[in-house]
């Protein structure tokens, strides 16, 4: 396309074109297919990867506090680290948690993640660094909870208010309204000093944009 709209018979006719990414975490989906599709449908094996220029990484910027972790994404990634017949490698000890049951592990992986909540509540750009991942929204609504009930200060909560169309139907839907994915929960539970992020766009010309970290300050009846 690059061509016809140049006029130039030359890769991408002739424009600076940049690629991003890490081959080691994230390859292309290919619906159905074995390792091998899977390799094949990388970029890396197209023609006109010999003719990219390659901009590698020589230090991991965010792990430099942390070699050992740093080491050990590195093995991962050159395929040096011990593995099993099932091709899975063994979490380190320092930062590996035991499973005992669901409360108790959850509970010491909050402990670990976020040690002080008084010294956060305190100061919360201190806090704003760390985060837990999690594979489900609804994980990720109870891991809240249990940091908002940590938090020092009162809790303000802030319930969502949806309806349809025809009010007939409010009563039958009213649930679902209330599950909605993509958006705040429809109970919203805040303290002062806690940490929010945008999901959606708001102004982006403002820095009010999808993953922008904010810190609660004050509360309005319809506002924050």
């Amino acid at each position: 396309m690059m061509k016809d709209v140049t006029g130039r018979d030359v890769l991408f006719g002739s424009k600076t074109m940049v690629f991003g990414g890490d081959f080691r975490q994230t390859l292309p989906v290919v619906t159905r297919g074995y390792k091998e599709d899977i390799i094949s449908a990388s970029l890396v094996m197209s023609p006109i990867w010999q003719q990219l220029t390659k901009l590698r990484l020589k230090e991991n910027i965010r792990a430099h506090l942390d070699k050992n972790f740093s080491n050990f994404l590195l093995r991962i990634g050159d395929g040096t680290e011990i593995s099993n017949h099932m091709n899975e490698v063994k979490i380190p000890t320092p930062i590996n948690i035991p499973f005992v049951d669901d409360a108790s592990s959850v509970e010491t992986l909050v402990s670990m993640v976020f040690p002080d909540m008084k010294a956060f509540s305190n100061n919360p750009s201190s806090i704003v660094n760390r985060a837990i991942l999690m594979t489900r929204n609804n994980f990720v609504h109870e891991i809240n909870d249990m940091l908002i009930d940590k938090f020092l200060g009162p809790q303000r909560t802030y319930l969502s208010f949806d309806e349809t169309l025809d009010a007939s139907h409010q009563l039958e839907n009213q649930d679902f309204l209330n599950t909605l994915k993509g958006l705040p929960p429809h109970e919203l539970k805040l303290k002062k000093n806690c940490p929010v992020m945008f999901i959606r766009n708001i102004n982006p010309s403002e820095e009010l944009s999808n993953g922008i970290r904010l810190i609660c300050k004050e509360f309005g009846n319809n506002v924050i």
